[in-house]
C-alpha cells in the first residue's frame, strides 16, 4: 500500500533543514523535512536506520520549536513520523503550512 493512502491529514511539501535529537541525549542527526501535516512528517536523512523509534524533531537551530515523534515507516533515505502530540495551528502556520479547516 502506498504511504499516501494511509494519511489522515493533508501534507504540505517542504524542504526544511531540521535536527533530530535522540530522547535521553544519545546524539543528534541532521535531516530535511520533505513534507509535513498537522499529524506527522516525512524526513530525509542519510541514516534512517539509525533513527530511534521515538525522538525529538527540532525545527529551529535553537531548538525552541520541537515535536516529539514516533517512526511509522522507514525506507533507504527517508522515514515517516507521527507527532505524538500534534502541533498547534499557530506552529504549523509559522512553518508556512496552512492547516486544513476543521468542520
Amino acid at each position: 500500500m502506498n504511504h499516501s493512502d494511509q494519511r489522515k491529514a493533508k501534507r504540505k511539501s517542504l524542504h526544511y533543514v531540521a535536527r533530530i535529537d535522540a530522547i535521553g541525549g544519545d546524539g543528534q542527526l541532521s535531516c530535511i523535512i520533505m513534507d509535513v501535516s498537522e499529524t506527522g512528517a516525512r524526513v530525509a536523512t542519510d541514516s534512517p536506520d539509525q533513527l530511534p523509534d521515538a525522538f525529538i524533531l527540532c525545527l529551529t537551530n535553537a531548538g525552541g520549536l520541537r515535536r516529539h515523534c514516533r517512526v511509522i515507516w522507514r525506507s533507504e533515505h527517508e522515514a515517516g513520523v507521527r507527532f505524538v502530540k500534534p502541533p498547534s495551528r499557530r506552529i504549523i502556520t509559522e512553518m508556512g503550512v496552512a492547516p486544513e479547516p476543521t468542520f
